[in-house]
């Protein structure tokens, strides 16, 4: 976590400091079951992802990412 330009680095714990039930420590594991999948935000601060649930079903999945929203700089619009 390089603390540089404003970015804050990933993050095991959530924006209070409480650690993930699931991967909430560097040497933690997560195992993912066949035709199952992990899902990280790309706020690790404030992320609601498996790191709080677990691994998601394959069958739970509707579709990919369409558009970047947040943040309003180069990387938003569609999704290439």
């Amino acid at each position: 976590m390089s603390m540089k330009d404003g970015y804050h680095g990933y993050s095991n714990t959530s924006a209070n400091g409480q650690r993930f039930p699931y991967l909430g420590t560097p040497d933690s594991v997560l195992s993912v079951p066949e035709a199952g999948y992990i899902a990280l935000g790309d706020n690790s601060y404030n992320s609601s992802d498996s790191r709080d649930w677990g691994a998601v079903p394959q069958k739970n999945l509707v579709g990919r990412g369409l558009f970047v929203y947040w943040p309003f700089t180069s990387h938003w619009g569609f999704i290439k």
